[in-house]
């Protein structure tokens, strides 16, 4: 049981070759952050009217034969958070990404890769997941320096599909 509706909406993405997938799937952490993140207006309209919590977040899964971008946490009103996800998803693609915005996305994927190297299991989950893409660890890293806004522009049109969203919610019994 759980004490508030849980929810997470996914986009299924295209899958293409392991090594591929990793790097968009990089890129994509930065369209999280533009989207979603902490310091986007979506983010601080859903927290200030109470829609989400401390527990929102989003991520970005990929392996050999599959790709996706998850955006999930707790609210009183899944349905409504996932509609203004939605709708943001094809504002921003309508409008293109804000340079400024792609700039603290860029910043905040980079400074989480550099603080996952301070910690002995995240190197490891790191490695093993970079290794099985054809890539090294230090790979990740240069991919998020070098990433453009061209790229994340190109991945938001190609990867977030919203025909391509499915929801799913975790109710509290009553």
């Amino acid at each position: 049981p759980v004490a508030s509706p849980m929810f997470a909406l996914g986009l299924k993405v295209c899958p293409a070759d392991p090594k591929t997938n990793a790097a968009n799937s990089i890129v994509n952490e930065i369209v999280n952050e533009v989207l979603a993140g902490d310091a986007s207006p979506l983010y601080r309209r859903l927290y200030d009217s109470g829609l989400i919590n401390a527990t929102f977040d989003s991520e970005t899964d990929c392996g050999k034969d599959f790709s996706a971008v998850i955006f999930s946490g707790e609210s009183k009103d899944p349905d409504r958070v996932a509609r203004e996800i939605l709708q943001e998803i094809e504002r921003i693609q309508k409008e293109g990404i804000d340079p400024a915005a792609f700039e603290r996305g860029k910043k905040a994927v980079y400074g989480r890769y550099i603080r996952m190297l301070n910690r002995p299991d995240s190197i490891a989950n790191a490695m093993v997941g970079a290794h099985f893409s054809g890539l090294g660890l230090y790979d990740l890293l240069e991919i998020a320096a070098n990433a453009t806004q061209e790229q994340a522009q190109q991945r938001l049109t190609e990867d977030y599909r919203t025909e391509n969203a499915s929801l799913s919610v975790i109710s509290p019994l009553d």
